[in-house]
């Protein structure tokens, strides 16, 4: 088998700040890829040979809202300055709301209405509190960037090649929770759920493909720390955001005006805490996937990373059922 190897991981290092655009395969990207491999490469071009009527609305948000809730979960720094809080008359149908929302949309922000802010700060404290232990841990990597080459095999008669060949794809994670020891490692993801109930959150699971993310993560942080995959246990964090917008509806209520201001984001956690301490059992829960669930997302994902490796190999990005029906990698989904 003759070797070569994909252009090299650039020498910049990865940040938190620099990880949105930095040239390697993340876990969303590669969900994207599996879905249409049409539709990732329009991304990739950044929709330039697409009709603006067929584009993504939301193309040109900074954040959306669910990762306006991690960085006020994981980067609260970062969100006071990337997240801006509406704080007059709590109506999205005001003029000066939408001139407002507008305006700072085109500065790249994302716009909280103040009860979605309540809401989420509610949520940091839970998650705050019931991962105390982790976050004590001498190991423990908050909001970690990972960087890694995956190695794949293409087989010349397999994927039909001149000849069989190994590349690097460069491949980007970056993890919410993690710490690691000599022998064993634990990953851990925050998702906030309106589900109470495990199977809820269980149809979830499937629903967005968060298995994915467990395959992916999971490799990440065996490349960086030399640790195999079966030592390797990821939890779902999950909070409840019925309960904390109860908590944060109800804390509101009788809370002093000026905690609605942003600029008071310590003192109203401060005001918040006892409230979240006494709920934040009920409003938290660790889900995992099954052993069974945890083989299938690696055998899944790594058929993937295999197709993709094959699409940048061969340059063609077509879909299945476009007149070059082939099998890929012996899975058929």
């Amino acid at each position: 088998m003759s070797e070569s190897s994909s252009e090299a991981v650039p020498l910049e290092p990865l940040t938190t700040w620099n990880y949105r655009d930095y040239p390697a395969m993340n876990q969303s990207s590669l969900k994207v890829f599996n879905a249409s491999r049409r539709l990732y490469r329009c991304h990739q071009d950044g929709w330039m040979n697409v009709p603006s009527e067929l584009q993504p609305a939301n193309k040109f948000d900074a954040l959306n809202e669910g990762t306006a809730t991690h960085m006020w979960l994981l980067e609260p720094k970062r969100a006071q300055r990337d997240i801006a809080v509406w704080t007059g008359k709590q109506n999205r149908s005001l003029s000066a709301f939408r001139s407002f929302k507008q305006r700072e949309r085109e500065d790249g922000k994302t716009v909280l209405m103040l009860d979605q802010w309540w809401l989420v700060i509610t949520m940091q404290l839970v998650v705050e509190q019931q991962l105390e232990g982790v976050l004590q841990h001498p190991s423990a990597m908050r909001e970690w960037p990972i960087l890694w080459n995956e190695v794949v095999e293409l087989d010349s008669w397999q994927d039909s090649l001149p000849e069989s060949k190994v590349v690097n794809v460069p491949c980007k994670a970056l993890l919410d929770f993690a710490k690691f020891t000599s022998t064993d490692g634990l990953i851990i993801d925050i998702k906030t759920s309106s589900e109470l109930m495990p199977k809820g959150f269980f149809y979830a699971t499937k629903r967005f493909d968060y298995w994915a993310q467990v395959a992916h993560y999971s490799r990440a942080l065996s490349a960086e720390t030399g640790l195999d995959l079966n030592d390797i246990q990821f939890s779902f964090a999950v909070v409840s955001s019925t309960v904390c917008e109860q908590v944060a509806k109800c804390m509101r209520a009788k809370a002093p005006p000026y905690l609605d201001h942003p600029d008071n984001y310590e003192a109203l956690k401060s005001y918040l805490s006892p409230a979240v301490e006494a709920v934040a059992p009920l409003a938290f829960s660790f889900q995992e996937l099954s052993a069974m669930d945890v083989i299938d997302a690696h055998r899944k994902w790594a058929s993937m990373i295999h197709d993709y490796a094959w699409c940048v190999e061969t340059g063609n990005w077509s879909d299945l059922g476009e007149g070059n029906i082939r099998v890929l990698s012996g899975v058929v989904e």
